[in-house]
């Protein structure tokens, strides 16, 4: 095939010798690791094949959306880059096998392609996933295999730095997704801001999916341009074994990897179990959703015997719109704590520093993002007049820089970007304090729920990550706060009621506030979008209608 090659092909490509190993596969098993060596030649071989293919048989336009519903990496990548050969666009989306169930993906890719009017998916397990989907869904689904059964004829395809580079749909964690269209050229540089804070030399380890910008960019696509060793597991592998993920870490002598709070902390419950040398690992990424202080401690008191540094965590902050990375601290500082008034916070917005021993007040801590990566800035304004804030003073993170996306694939973004996160600026430090929707007001004073959730890290037996707080109504319209959360071995009805007075002790000595509503749910049942986010207006709707109470396990009220 040839042709301009897509400036991510040319990335890559550039990166390593041909015949070099592109990226290494790696399966954990009872009796050890099985490695599979990926080489960028052989990648680069069928990429051009699926690209003709696509171009040829299935007659991929320059600009077309193509849905990928693939997890196997190498797979993956292929298709990725096949698409972007062909003109294409690609839309990475969950596999079946990463979908809480088969109606899941269908709401799913059904919600996208009326978004985008996708006609061509790639997919894994193509029947499954036809039966899944119904046959009139997409108009035409294939297997990367099938895509490989003809040869490679030269096509004219002209990609040039402007034009889309994927569609990355957002998790729909306050509401609809929506499909991001990120460009070659911010791609590349958001890329490049990643590099930054790393080394050459360094050797990654993710297991993050595939189809969530933070596996996509952060793991694989950021570490293949920069010409880093990267060993890749799958997210089912890190599901049922996450000591795997850290064994894999020390069998590699790994500098860095990258996940999201919630897998620190399920390693942090199981490391008794853990044993080898993690002194190798420099840098942990950490970003997603908000990061929680003593998570991150729990995880270093943990791992301490392990070799694990006290600076290794880099917390930082990013969003689909800004196609991923917006802020980090530098590397090599353990990360920066906030300590400030919870009444200064609550009552009057402003991130004052917490006095110890204040009576009717109490402290809440916040872990720094670091500053704005190279070109871009970061901004507090008020979020009903858009008028600037002072330091230290909470309101909506606005963001402005090249990496910021100009357009959904139906609308256009605003600029500057309005994130609808909450957050303030300190000594030039972001730190995010939540969502604005997801902020539950009780007898007139703003709650992040993210805040609320914090406080049930200690004295429960509250599953981190699993669980919600949303607003609901009490007696004389007044609103309060509803809990919804899975617990660790749940009991009997006692133990229950129990844990529910524990959960409001808890949350009272926290933030002064009383839950009127604790439900606890079966496992797997709290509602998440598919990268894990916790859908907390799916569980304020879910209680307002009725369906959360009908299918918990317990529901008490605290009226």
């Amino acid at each position: 095939m040839t042709c301009a090659h897509s400036p991510l092909y040319a990335a890559i490509a550039s990166a390593r010798d041909r015949d070099a190993v592109l990226f290494t596969f790696v399966q954990t098993r009872a009796d050890g690791l099985r490695e599979t060596p990926v080489r960028l030649a052989e990648i680069l071989v069928d990429v051009e094949r699926a690209a003709c293919a696509l171009a040829r048989s299935f007659d991929v336009r320059p600009g077309e959306p193509v849905l990928l519903l693939v997890a196997e990496p190498r797979s993956f990548l292929v298709a990725f880059l096949a698409v972007q050969e062909a003109g294409g666009i690609p839309v990475p989306l969950p596999s079946l096998a990463e979908t809480a169930s088969p109606s899941a993906l269908q709401q799913r890719v059904a919600g996208v392609v009326a978004d985008c009017r996708a006609r061509v998916a790639i997919a894994e397990d193509a029947p499954r996933v036809r039966a899944s989907l119904g046959a009139d869904l997409v108009r035409e689904l294939v297997t990367l295999e099938e895509l490989m059964v003809g040869r490679a004829t030269p096509r004219d395809v002209a990609v040039s730095p402007s034009d889309a580079a994927f569609v990355q749909y957002t998790s729909g964690s306050t509401g609809s997704p929506k499909g991001v269209v990120i460009t070659h050229a911010q791609l590349l540089a958001n890329c490049a801001a990643i590099s930054a804070v790393l080394r050459p030399d360094d050797r990654v380890v993710s297991w993050l999916p595939l189809h969530h910008d933070m596996g996509l960019i952060g793991g694989l696509l950021s570490t293949l341009v920069g010409g880093r060793a990267l060993f890749i597991l799958t997210p089912a592998d890190f599901v049922l074994n996450p000591l795997g993920w850290l064994r894999v870490v020390v069998a590699t002598k790994a500098s860095v990897t990258v996940a999201p709070p919630m897998a620190y902390a399920l390693c942090t419950r199981r490391a008794r179990r853990f044993t080898g040398d993690l002194s190798s690992l420099r840098v942990a990424l950490v970003g997603s959703e908000p990061v929680d202080a003593t998570l991150l401690g729990g995880f270093l008191d943990a791992y301490a015997e392990h070799g694990v540094r006290a600076d290794v965590f880099l917390p930082v902050y990013g969003l689909a719109e800004a196609t991923l990375m917006v802020t980090a601290p530098p590397p090599g500082e353990r990360f920066r704590v906030d300590v400030v008034s919870r009444r200064a916070l609550v009552g009057e917005r402003a991130a004052r520093a917490w006095a110890p021993g204040t009576e009717g007040d109490e402290p809440a801590a916040f872990v720094s993002n670091g500053a704005p990566i190279l070109g871009h800035t970061v901004t507090i304004v008020d979020p009903a007049t858009g008028a600037p804030l002072a330091e230290r003073l909470v309101g909506e993170i606005v963001v402005e820089g090249p990496c910021v996306a100009a357009r959904y694939f139906t609308e256009a973004i605003g600029a500057p970007l309005r994130t609808g996160d909450l957050g303030y600026v300190a000594d030039g430090h972001l730190y995010v304090a939540g969502r604005i929707k997801d902020v539950v007001i009780v007898a007139g004073r703003n709650y992040a729920a993210s805040d609320l959730e914090s406080s049930l890290v200690q004295g429960t037996r509250v599953r981190e990550g699993r669980v919600a707080a949303f607003p609901v109504r009490r007696h004389a319209g007044h609103e309060g706060v509803g809990i919804a959360a899975e617990v660790v071995t749940p009991g009997d009805a006692a133990d229950l009621e129990q844990e529910a007075r524990a959960v409001v002790r808890a949350m009272q000595a926290a933030t002064g506030v009383t839950p009127s509503v604790v439900a606890f749910l079966p496992p797997r049942k709290l509602p998440r979008t598919t990268s894990g986010k916790v859908q907390r207006q799916a569980v304020r709707q879910a209680f307002d209608d009725g369906s959360l109470e009908a299918g918990c396990t317990r529901l008490f009220r605290f009226d």
